[in-house]
C-alpha cells in the first residue's frame, strides 16, 4: 500500500493524510457493473464508507490498486468481510 496522500482541510488547519479507496460492484441482478472512488483515513472509515454505499450489493474495497477484502450482506442480514483472494472469473 502506498503512503496516504496529504490533504488540507484548511489554511490553518493541518494536513490530514487519506487513501484513495474504491468499491468494485459487479453485475449482479440487484445493480449493473460499477465503481465508486472515494477517500478515507483508514480502512476502518472505508468500510463504514462502504456499508452506506452497498447496503444491498456485493462489492470488493480496493485501495491504492490492491484489493483489501469483499463485502457482502449475508442471509441473516449481517455484514460478511471476506479476504482479499482474487474473484472466480
Amino acid at each position: 500500500m502506498q503512503p496516504a496522500t496529504p490533504r488540507n482541510a484548511g489554511p490553518s488547519a493541518p494536513p490530514k493524510l487519506f487513501h484513495t479507496y474504491r468499491l468494485k460492484f459487479f453485475d449482479d441482478g440487484r445493480g449493473v457493473a460499477k465503481e465508486v472512488e472515494f477517500d478515507a483515513f483508514d480502512a476502518a472509515e472505508a468500510l463504514i464508507i462502504a456499508h452506506g454505499e452497498a447496503s444491498e450489493r456485493s462489492a470488493e474495497l480496493w485501495c491504492d490498486g490492491e484489493k483489501l477484502c469483499t463485502i457482502r450482506r449475508g442471509s441473516c442480514g449481517a455484514w460478511e468481510i471476506g479476504g482479499s483472494a482474487p474473484r472466480a472469473a
